[in-house]
C-alpha cells in the first residue's frame, strides 16, 4: 500500500511499502530466561493493557472510517500468555475485532502455581473460550530446564498440560531441533506420550536467528542432518519444512530473486516515557513520524542482494528457516564491518 509521504525526505537505501501499524510493547513478565529467547531483552514496561487496547482501537477505527481494508493493524505485548482475565478479555476481543479468533494459551514463562490454583487458572480461561495450551521444549529434565534458564520448568509445563488435558483441553507442543537436542528427541517423545488428552499440534522446527538465538549457531543443525533423521522425527517437522534452506541454498535462492519494495508494518513501540504523548496525537500524525522515521532507518539497510554478494557464505550447510532470518545474519555481519546509528528497531532486522 503506497501511504503517505513517498519518500520522507530521506535518501533510500532499500525501497519499501507501507502496509499497516504494528503497536508493540512488552507488558507481561516472563519468568523464564530461554538461551534461545527470540527478543533477548525482557524490559517489561508498566503500562495497562487498556492504554495499549484503546490505541490499537483507535487505528482500527481509523482504517475502517477511510475504507482502508487492506491497512494491517497488529498489536504484540508479549511472549507469554499470563494475563490477569479482564485483560485477556480485551486480547481475545482484538483479535476477534480483526477476524482471528485466540483460542489458544502459550505457557512459557508463566508464573508458578499450586495445583489448585493451576485448575482454576485454567477453568477460567476455558470459560472464556480457550480450548488448547502450548507449550515449548528443549528436550527434557534438567536437560530442557538449562534452557530454559528456571529449574523445574520441564515439570511445570508436563503438569500443566496434564491438568489441561483433565479439563478436556487440546494440547499443542512445540519442539527445537538443536545439535544438542537431537539426542534427547526420543526420550522427549515417550514423555509427551504418557500425557492424557488429545494431542492438537506437535511439531518440531529449528530456532530462529533472532535475540540470543543469534549467539547459538554452532547449535544449528545441519541440512543433511536435518534430512537424515528418522522418519518418525520427520513426520513431526513442521508443515513448511520444505521451505527451510542451509545458507548455501538462500544464497542462491536470493540472487535468483529481483530486488523488491520491502512491505513493512510501521512500529509504534510504547514505552512508559512516550505512551502519553502518543495517546495525545492523532493517527495520521503518528503515521506521518514513524514513516519519515522508518524510511530513514531502511536508508541505513543495504538491499538484500547486496547483503548476500557481501557476506553470504556459500560453504555454510546451517539451516535457516526464513529469509528474514539469514537476512538477519547477514545484516549483523555488515554492521560488524560498518558501524552505523539508526532505528534498527524499526525495521524487520531488529
Amino acid at each position: 500500500m503506497k501511504f503517505l509521504i513517498q519518500n520522507g525526505g530521506c535518501i533510500i537505501g532499500r525501497s519499501i511499502e507501507i502496509e499497516g501499524i504494528w503497536v508493540h510493547t512488552n507488558i507481561i513478565p516472563c519468568h523464564n530466561r530461554c538461551g534461545y529467547c527470540q527478543i533477548g531483552k525482557k524490559k517489561v514496561e508498566d503500562i495497562p493493557f487498556s492504554r495499549v487496547a484503546a490505541i490499537v482501537d483507535r487505528f482500527t477505527e481509523w482504517k475502517e472510517e477511510r475504507g482502508l481494508s487492506d491497512f494491517k493493524v497488529w498489536h504484540w505485548v508479549g511472549y507469554t500468555h499470563d494475563f490477569d482475565l479482564s485483560s485477556l478479555n480485551q486480547v481475545k476481543r482484538l483479535y476477534a475485532r480483526h477476524g482471528w479468533e485466540l483460542d489458544l494459551i502459550l505457557l512459557g514463562g508463566i508464573s508458578d502455581r499450586r495445583e489448585d490454583e493451576l485448575r482454576s487458572w485454567l477453568i477460567e480461561r476455558k470459560a472464556i473460550g480457550f480450548t488448547s495450551v502450548v507449550a515449548s521444549f528443549m528436550g527434557y529434565g534438567s536437560f530442557h530446564d538449562r534452557w530454559s534458564g528456571r529449574k523445574g520448568d520441564f515439570e511445570r509445563l508436563m503438569s500443566v498440560q496434564n491438568a489441561a488435558a483433565g479439563l478436556d483441553m487440546d494440547l499443542q507442543q512445540r519442539i527445537f531441533l538443536t545439535e544438542s537436542s537431537i539426542p534427547y528427541l526420543d526420550g522427549l517423545l515417550e514423555e509427551l506420550d504418557k500425557l492424557p488428552g488429545k494431542v492438537k499440534v506437535r511439531e518440531i522446527y529449528p530456532l530462529f536467528y533472532s535475540g540470543r538465538a543469534v549467539k547459538l549457531e554452532k547449535e544449528r543443525i545441519t541440512e543433511d542432518k536435518l534430512n537424515g533423521l528418522p522418519e518418525h522425527i520427520k513426520r513431526l517437522y513442521r508443515s513448511d519444512w520444505k521451505n527451510w534452506r542451509s545458507e548455501k541454498r538462500w544464497v542462491e535462492t536470493v540472487m535468483d530473486e529481483g530486488d523488491m519494495p520491502e512491505k513493512v508494518s510501521l512500529k509504534l513501540i510504547l514505552n512508559e516515557s512516550n505512551i502519553s504523548r502518543y495517546e495525545s496525537m492523532g493517527c495520521e500524525e503518528i503515521l506521518a513520524e514513524l514513516e519519515i522515521r522508518t524510511r530513514n532507518a531502511y536508508s541505513k539497510i543495504p538491499s538484500r542482494r547486496e547483503l548476500c554478494q557481501r557476506f553470504g557464505d556459500v560453504s555454510n550447510e546451517r539451516v535457516y528457516m526464513f529469509r528474514h532470518d539469514i537476512e538477519r545474519k547477514w545484516f549483523n555481519t555488515h554492521l560488524q564491518a560498518s558501524s552505523t546509528n539508526f532505528e534498527r528497531n524499526l525495521t524487520h532486522l531488529d
